[in-house]
């Protein structure tokens, strides 16, 4: 019974994933750019590059977000690419952090001070539990 739900949940995702493709394709099922057509690894693309802010906002990815756009009447700003497309287009566009050696510079500064204020709290929490220790120790002796 279990695998029967995980099937059906599988196929209405597919459905769904299916009919986005077919909208933003125009039915032809293919990349726009280089016209790949294996539906495995076509991708729908924002086209104006706000994808991440956009799924944020709305608090949708993936299937979520498809059934958001089939529940909206498939709104303008969409296209349908293969995923080696998309990713140079956000690789030429900079749209992927990792390609923006500023914004990758500010992470990593903010992630050293991050674990030097843990590695300073470490140390506060080990001072203070040997001021006890030495209290404790002074009035046994």
């Amino acid at each position: 019974m279990k695998s029967n739900m995980t099937d059906n949940v599988k196929r209405h995702r597919f459905r769904v994933k299916f009919n986005v493709i077919k909208h933003y394709s125009n039915g032809t099922f293919k990349c726009k750019k280089c016209g790949f057509s294996d539906m495995r690894a076509l991708q729908l693309d924002h086209i104006n590059g706000n994808g991440k802010k956009e799924t944020q906002l709305l608090k949708r990815s993936g299937n979520g977000f498809y059934s958001y756009l089939i529940n909206n009447n498939y709104p303008d700003g969409y296209q349908i690419l293969c995923a080696n497309c998309n990713w140079i287009k956000k690789y030429e566009n900079n749209e992927n952090h990792k390609s923006n050696p500023e914004l990758n510079y500010k992470r990593r500064l903010i992630r050293e001070i991050l674990n030097k204020k843990n590695e300073l709290e470490k140390v506060e929490k080990l001072q203070e539990f040997f001021k006890q220790y030495n209290k404790e120790y002074e009035k046994i002796s």
